[in-house]
């Protein structure tokens, strides 16, 4: 029997995590209800089940975590051949349909003005070609931020009153550097670029989020949120669903938090779909 790449790679995953796990087939097949000899053709590569459901029971069997689930979303998709439809991941269900074409009112609102003057930079850098990466920061922050929005949490903490945004760690204008959550800081006195993104029309749909700070664009790297350079690449298109997810048209993943906590610096990560509040973000106007 031949099996093709991707197959292999989600056996080689499942087979890595039943031995992280030290637990039999006999084990395993008690414990998911699934019989031993299909959890022994899953491992082996000869079989990939027509839904997400059974390896998600088998993950969490042995112990996987978000990332590792939405790790093995992605594995079992590419194996299943699905790699181009619109569809998201439900955890303890089948994938359904991401309803990735209905933005919330809020959204076309607060979007409406920031893509107008995202459209006259797009010409006036060169014809749509990307903008440069900037060199150096000017010295203290500008006085407005035209057209900028915050990329605001929805989940709020009672004890805290506290909203929580997406944020370049450490004012980084490095490529790759760490997108995480950090308090949503409203002093225009003080340097806030960092939390300020450029809504710009990604292609061929979608909305890019150029970073004012670092002049980069909130990219997907495989389950994590970075920065990097502007591009066409389908890594930097996002499109909000009528829940109000944030989700990457890459791979039709959510923003989320890990495990779904809010607090200055905890990491983000691209997740399966839930109704988890943590994968709700609005793109709020800040002052200009």
């Amino acid at each position: 029997m031949i099996i093709d790449d991707h197959t292999r790679l989600l056996a080689e995953k499942l087979t890595e995590m039943k031995q992280r796990a030290g637990r039999s087939y006999g084990a395993l097949a008690h414990r998911t209800r699934i019989s031993t000899s299909t959890l022994q053709r899953y491992c082996t590569g000869q079989t990939v089940p027509p839904e997400f459901e059974p390896l998600e029971r088998f993950a969490k069997v042995c112990g996987a975590d978000q990332e590792t689930l939405t790790e093995l979303g992605l594995l079992w998709r590419n194996a299943k051949g699905d790699q181009t439809g619109p569809e998201t991941f439900a955890p303890g269900g089948n994938p359904e349909p991401a309803r990735i074409r209905k933005v919330p009112l809020v959204a076309v609102v607060l979007s409406v003005a920031g893509l107008a003057l995202a459209g006259i930079v797009w010409f006036a850098v060169g014809g749509g070609a990307p903008a440069p990466v900037a060199t150096s920061a000017p010295a203290q922050a500008p006085a407005g931020f035209p057209g900028a929005v915050s990329l605001v949490n929805a989940r709020v903490l009672p004890s805290e009153g506290t909203r929580y945004v997406a944020d370049v760690a450490n004012w980084s204008e490095d490529e790759g550097a760490e997108v995480h959550l950090w308090k949503w800081r409203t002093d225009v006195e003080n340097d806030i670029r960092n939390q300020l993104w450029l809504p710009e029309p990604a292609r061929p749909s979608g909305t890019r989020y150029r970073n004012v700070l670092s002049n980069r664009c909130l990219a997907r790297e495989g389950a994590r949120p970075v920065q990097s350079g502007c591009t066409d690449s389908p890594d930097q298109a996002w499109s909000f669903d009528d829940r109000g997810r944030l989700v990457s048209l890459a791979d039709h993943l959510c923003l989320d938090t890990k495990e779904h906590r809010v607090s200055e610096g905890e990491a983000l990560l691209l997740a399966l779909y839930s109704d988890a509040l943590t994968q709700r973000w609005e793109a709020v106007a800040r002052p200009s």
